[in-house]
Formats: structure tokens, sequence, C-alpha cells
């Protein structure tokens, strides 16, 4: 064999033994048990990560001439032999030979070339439709935070790969695989990774088909389930906004009566900027029932009616520092009310109980 390099119009072609080289390299790669063999899923990653680009019937009948016995598996020295001694097509290294895929490249974190794309779509002078179609944003963004993983995670990702690629082609559901693969400790997001790699670069265009429709039922049957939860979690909200807002009257009907049973008031005089606050919240409270009028929403008009009647009923309890009262009343607004007024609040809570003098009537 020739171990000279040429050039084909000024681009180095390699050697035979260069691509004998890579041919080892990548299968070595795709090798993760070291077991120096490949089965068919992993055979056709590797020579899809080399871009060898054989029609998959081509690439199965080279398979199945290695697998002298039948065992699923080809010992990759023996692919090597039978390459040198001309066993098999030698399309299969002139393919390789033109590749421009550096030795070290396997399925992760593969070198990018610029001229990739459009070397795929020329040949001869014509224009052809790549086998692969080219890598999305999505997963060059998880390529280039690849480069940070560390080894052991790389080769769980490569492993994920070849697992995906097995799948398809016996066409395993994907929710199987993903299920296997989250028993083998690897997150949702390698997994995502993995079958983004497997989509781009080593699945053909049917499994990628059958691929996306899977995907597609699934996501549309995860909508579902979605909006399910989604309508239980409102109807939850509901009701338990309608509780609260009848234990909310309840506390005002019971501050009213104890307003008028229980008229204790207190000697301290409550702080300026604790009334100025709650003048500032009657004013805002004001201005969302005209906001709400102008708006013939009647629903926001009774909720600002509320509390703008909730809040002149504690400005009247301050006013007459009858704090108790005035802290239960307090607890009747809303909590978005409540928190806009933090000083009167800190005030409040040191009346958090009546006189301890006194005695609390029940007639």
């Amino acid at each position: 064999m020739a171990q000279v390099m040429k050039l084909k119009g000024g681009i180095h072609e390699k050697s035979d033994s260069e691509a004998m080289g890579d041919l080892e390299a990548v299968f070595k790669s795709v090798d993760l048990d070291q077991e120096g063999r490949l089965d068919q899923a992993a055979f056709t990653t590797a020579l899809i990560a080399l871009k060898v680009q054989l029609p998959e019937e081509e690439l199965e009948k080279i398979f199945e001439e290695l697998d002298e016995k039948n065992e699923g598996f080809i010992e990759y020295e023996k692919l090597l032999s039978f390459l040198q001694m001309g066993k098999i097509p030698s399309s299969l290294l002139n393919r390789v030979k033109n590749s421009k895929v550096p030795r070290k490249s396997v399925i992760i974190g593969q070198a990018k070339h610029k001229d990739d794309a459009s070397n795929n779509h020329k040949k001869n002078g014509k224009d052809n439709a790549p086998l692969l179609p080219p890598v999305n944003q999505k997963l060059i963004q998880m390529q280039q935070a690849q480069e940070k993983m560390d080894p052991q995670r790389v080769k769980m990702i490569q492993r994920a790969v070849i697992v995906i690629k097995k799948a398809a082609m016996k066409n395993i559901p994907r929710d199987e695989v993903v299920e296997f693969l989250m028993q083998k400790q690897m997150s949702k997001g390698d997994i995502e990774l993995a079958y983004l790699k497997a989509q781009e670069q080593v699945m053909n265009a049917d499994e990628r088909v059958f691929y996306l429709q899977e995907l597609a039922e699934s996501r549309l049957m995860e909508l579902t389930e979605q909006q399910k939860v989604n309508k239980y979690l409102t109807n939850e909200l509901t009701t338990h906004t309608r509780e609260i807002d009848i234990l909310r009257n309840l506390l005002r009907l019971s501050t009213n009566t104890l307003l008028e049973k229980y008229a204790y008031a207190f000697n301290d005089k409550c702080p300026f900027n604790c009334m100025d606050e709650l003048r500032l919240r009657i004013d805002a409270a004001k201005q969302n029932i005209n906001n709400a009028q102008m708006n013939k929403d009647n629903r926001a008009i009774r909720v600002h009616q509320r509390d703008f009647e909730t809040l002149n009923s504690l400005f009247q309890c301050i006013q007459e520092q009858k704090y108790f009262h005035g802290y239960l009343m307090f607890h009747c607004l809303d909590e978005v009310i409540r928190e806009g007024m933090p000083q009167l609040q800190q005030f409040l809570s040191n009346y958090s109980h009546p006189k301890s003098n006194e005695q609390m009537p029940y007639d």
C-alpha cells in the first residue's frame, strides 16, 4: 500500500497508514469496555464519526461479512487486517482517506471544520444533500460546555450514544432507553445531550424520523399531564383562596364584635411613621378602586373596596389606641398589603394579646 502523502486539489489526502490509524483510533474510542470488538451499532457509529458516507445497507453487508461466526460482534483488529488484505470494499478506506476528521476525533468532542458543510454539499462540481444535517446551535453550546467535563462523564455519554444507536436500530421506545440510562446513574441533562449527538451524528434518516415522531408524541403526553396537574393546582388554589377569604371575614366580624364588647385602649402613642405607612396604603386603595371603576372590573372593585374598608377600620383602631383590636384588624388584610407596612406591623405585634389584668367579657 502506498505510504506517500498526496495532494488533491491543494488539499492533503491521507495516506493508507493515516487512514488506518484513524480507523483504529475511532474504533477503540467506541469500544468503551476495551474488549477489542464492536457490535453493529458501535461499528456504524464509528464509521459515521469518521464521516464515512456509505449507504447503511452497504455498512450492514460489510458487518455481516466480517462477523463470520454470526455472533453479532466483529474484532476491529480483524477489520484492519482485512482492509490491508483488500478483503472488503476499498471504498471504505478511500472514504476515510478523504475524510477531514483528525485521528483523535471521536463522537464526543469532534473537531470542527468550517468547510465541512460546503464539502458535504459539493462533490465533483455538483450539489448533493449531506448525509447528516448540520449540528444545531444547542448541540454546539453543549459541546463547548463539554470541554470542561471530566473524562468519566464523557465516556458515559459516549456509551449512551451507542446504546441509543442500538435502540434505534431495534425500534426500542425512547422511554425505555431513558429509563435504562437513568438506572446507569446518568442525569437527564446528559441523556438529552447523548440523544442530540445520536440524532445529529449516528442515526440514519429513518431512525431520525422515528425518533422525532416518538419525541413529539412524548412531549404531547407530557404537556397533557402537565395541563392536568395545572388544572388540579388551580382548583386547589381557588379552594384555599376561598377558605382564606372566609376566615378573614370571620376575623373581621369577630374584631368588630370585640370592639363593642371589649373597648380597652392602651396609653401608648402610635409613632408617626406607622401612621404615615397606613395613610399611604389607604390612598393606594382609593386609587385602586378608581382604576377598577374606570376599567369596569367589578371583581377588582369589590376586592379593593373591602381592603379600603378594612384599612379605615384599622386607622380608627389606631387613632383610638385600641392596638389589640388593630392587631386583629391588621391580619384581615392580604399579606402583600401587610408587607407594605412593616413598621406598623412591628408596632402592633407588641399588642398581640389583650391587657393581661383585664378580663375578657363573655356576655
